[in-house]
């Protein structure tokens, strides 16, 4: 198991990428890298968390990859680099709740974990570092519920999901034409993981309907033996 704090490359690319433009010295960092726990690997279709199984005791952040948050076996949102898996559960969640969705890899990825008390414990006494942690997060969230509205409305308007605008250009949505069948970005995932004899969310396979186009440059109890990998 590697600590994520013997990591420098990972722990600058995560210090560049969500903490240097909110202008946190490297000395505060610190305070925050302390906290951190390990880098978990998961596998193609590995799950994070089980709905009402796993309790909610690290804040976790997506390296590389992506990962599929659902409910109920419906896909709510997709997660990619830079966003939290459990950004939802930092406020007014305990250690002694229960994730309320699933989170499932949808191709290999990286995730790093904090100590969620440990982190929250280092920063309290630290009301500007408190602050950061409130408006990232705080901001994550805001993006899952629009990822999720729009995505909503989008299939009910005219049957197709955005092609992006809820992170950035480099990450599209796939696009997915207008059917009678499937349950809309449930459908979507199901098709793209290609599950050989079922699909991985939600009721036993139905015909679904054909992708129309797939942009080149646009488009939530885990397993007690945790893989983590070194940098």
């Amino acid at each position: 198991m590697s600590s994520p704090a013997t990591c420098p490359e990972l722990s600058r690319k995560v210090y560049e990428a969500l903490f240097k433009p909110l202008r946190v010295s490297r000395h505060q960092f610190k305070k925050v890298l302390n906290c951190m726990k390990l880098v978990r690997s998961l596998k193609y279709q590995e799950v994070y968390a089980q709905e009402k199984v796993t309790k909610v005791d690290s804040l976790s952040l997506v390296l590389s990859g992506k990962l599929v948050v659902s409910q109920n076996q419906r896909a709510l949102h997709i997660v990619f680099p830079h966003q939290f898996l459990d950004s939802p559960e930092w406020f007014g969640v305990s250690t002694d709740d229960y994730f309320q969705v699933s989170i499932m890899a949808m191709e290999e990825s990286r995730v790093l974990i904090w100590h969620r008390d440990k982190l929250k414990l280092s920063i309290m006494a630290e009301p500007f570092l408190q602050a950061v942690f409130d408006h990232i997060l705080g901001r994550d969230v805001v993006k899952k519920l629009m990822q999720v509205t729009q995505v909503s409305e989008t299939i009910a308007s005219n049957g197709f999901l955005p092609t992006g605008g809820f992170e950035d250009e480099e990450k599209p949505m796939l696009l997915l034409k207008k059917g009678n069948e499937g349950h809309g970005l449930t459908a979507l995932i199901n098709r793209q993981l290609q599950e050989e004899h079922a699909p991985l969310l939600g009721r036993p396979r139905l015909k679904q309907p054909p992708l129309v186009s797939i942009p080149a440059s646009a488009m939530h109890r885990a397993p007690s033996n945790l893989k983590t990998s070194a940098c």
